[in-house]
């Protein structure tokens, strides 16, 4: 079967190449990522598809790579993790063809992105990294962003994994509140 295109102005989208919920799952995507209305990584995509039983893992890296290749969503690399948004073009497309996702499923992402919206903006705007140093210690990254500006980085040193894995966890609960104490000491 030769592969059905819709051309609509603003790039091609495949529809008919693959049965009909492949092209309402990549318009899913496109509508989680245009909702989120930040940059998600990976891992959040995963977590939001996966938990909720709307796209598996392996398909959910397929659509990605297809909705990259047509230019429909961007992907922005930051401390090398990728994190995804929809493109111009893409939210011209999801415009256009939202009707596809369903009215109740629209509804169910906006109720779950609503409730993760703090989660995942807190996720966004940490970044934190082990990697064992040539000593044998582990090394601590840690960054807090906030709005696409890098506010604060800090690497801490850790004799055992276990202690690494304590201070990223303990970094990841209290990065807010340990900036605002780290402001409050320098403005002294």
């Amino acid at each position: 079967m030769a592969p059905r295109l819709w051309y609509t102005g603003f790039g091609v989208i495949e529809m008919a190449i693959k049965p009909k919920p492949f092209a309402q799952q990549k318009l899913l995507v496109l509508y989680i990522l245009h909702r989120a209305g930040l940059p998600l990584t990976n891992g959040q995509l995963v977590q939001l598809t996966g938990e909720n039983g709307w796209i598996n893992y392996f398909d959910l890296q397929q659509f990605l790579a297809e909705l990259w290749e047509a230019g429909l969503i961007q992907v922005r690399r930051e401390e090398g993790i990728a994190r995804y948004s929809p493109a111009a073009s893409g939210v011209e497309a999801l415009d256009y063809f939202k009707t596809r996702v369903s009215p109740t499923l629209r509804e169910q992402v906006d109720e779950i992105i609503e409730k993760a919206r703090p989660q995942l903006q807190l996720e966004t705007d940490l970044q934190v990294s082990i990697e064992e140093t040539e000593q044998g210690a582990y090394r601590i990254n840690c960054a807090f962003w906030e709005s696409g500006v890098r506010l604060m980085s800090l690497a801490v040193y850790a004799s055992t994994l276990t202690q690494a894995l304590q201070m990223e966890n303990a970094f990841r609960q209290n990065a807010p509140a340990l900036y605002e104490q780290a402001l409050l000491s320098l403005n002294q």
